[in-house]
Formats: structure tokens, sequence, C-alpha cells
């Protein structure tokens, strides 16, 4: 009885004991993305917790599927200093890769890009899969990962609601005019 007692109490003075990570990644994204639209812009911010500068960083992001990277959006947003932030490898612009200069301690890095969604992305969708990229920063001695706020697209549903006049006979060389109704029932826009 006793040693189940002590180590009770051993297990309930660990209860409250958390783990810090050495790296913290934070992320904001576009509200929506219109399929076939504009592109919209990310934001990521990397955070050195770390006792040391962190060299040797990489940091790669997942799209879900349909939504891919615009190439050379890169824009670094770094306050009071800059890491150089580049693109490494952009050949799958669904899961790119990007490189992030030495980074101190306390210090944290923020940069924008811009990534468009496709027509995958209604699959997706209506398979019921929500987006959110997965994002992971490598380095030396380690990797954190982590997913951005889960994000919507929206997309065009365009139906044919009347014809006029649904029939004619025409001659050789005759010309007439039909006058066609296109509806937008979606909750996307489309500009062509």
């Amino acid at each position: 009885m006793k040693n189940l007692l002590l180590l009770l109490l051993l297990s309930l003075g660990t209860l409250g004991t958390s783990y810090a990570q050495d790296v913290s990644i934070g992320s904001s994204v576009a509200a929506e993305l219109i399929v076939c639209g504009n592109s919209e812009a990310f934001t990521i911010n990397v955070t050195n917790d770390f006792s040391t500068t962190l060299i040797g960083i990489s940091l790669n992001v997942v799209f879900p599927q349909g939504i891919s990277y615009e190439a050379g959006s890169i824009s670094e947003t770094t306050t009071y200093a800059t890491y150089g932030v580049t693109e490494s490898n952009i050949i799958n612009l669904s899961s790119i890769s990007l490189a992030i200069g030495d980074l101190p301690q306390d210090s944290t890095v923020s940069f924008t890009f811009n990534a468009a969604a496709g027509f995958d992305a209604i699959a997706y969708q209506n398979a019921g899969n929500s987006f959110r990229n997965n994002i992971t920063v490598s380095y030396n001695g380690g990797n954190t990962t982590g997913q951005s706020d889960a994000y919507n697209i929206l997309f065009a549903a365009l139906s044919i609601t009347q014809v006029t006049p649904m029939t004619k006979d025409v001659f050789v060389g005759e010309t007439y005019t039909r006058q066609v109704k296109v509806v937008n029932g979606g909750s996307g826009s489309v500009n062509t």
C-alpha cells in the first residue's frame, strides 16, 4: 500500500509538466480561395525558442489536394532583420521547400507567399476534407511540424436555365440569334 501511494504521488507531480518545443510555427491563412480565381496570401512565422542559433533551416509546406504555390511569390516580412527566405525546391507546386538563413535565439522570421485553388480542390472538398497546410521546419538537431488553420474554397456552379428559341428551322446561309441564360448557383465567382 505504501508503494502504491508513493507511485501515485510521483505520477501526480509530473502531470503538470510540459516540455517546450525548440521551434514555434505560426501561420495565418486566406479566409477562402476561389477555384480558378486569383491567388491569395498566406503567412508563416518561425520562432527560435532554442538556446542557440539555428542553422541549416529548411521549411516544407505541403498543400491539400488542388491547392498550389504561386512560384516567385515569397516575400520576407520580418521586422528589423532579414534571414534570406528563398525557394529551394518548387518542382512540385503542391509541396514546396524553402531555405531560411541562420536564426538567432529568440528571433522570428516571417514571410508571405501566394497560393491558388484549382479544379482538384472541389473533389477534395466534396469528399469531406478540410483545407490545412502541413508545415515542417527542419534544422540542425531536429524538426518541428505543424498545421495551418483551416480555410475554405469557393467555386462556381454554372447552369443553363433558358435557351430561346429552343428550336429553329434554318436555311443555308441564314443567320439567327439564340439567347442562352447561364446562372451561377455556386459560392465562387467566374470572370471568363
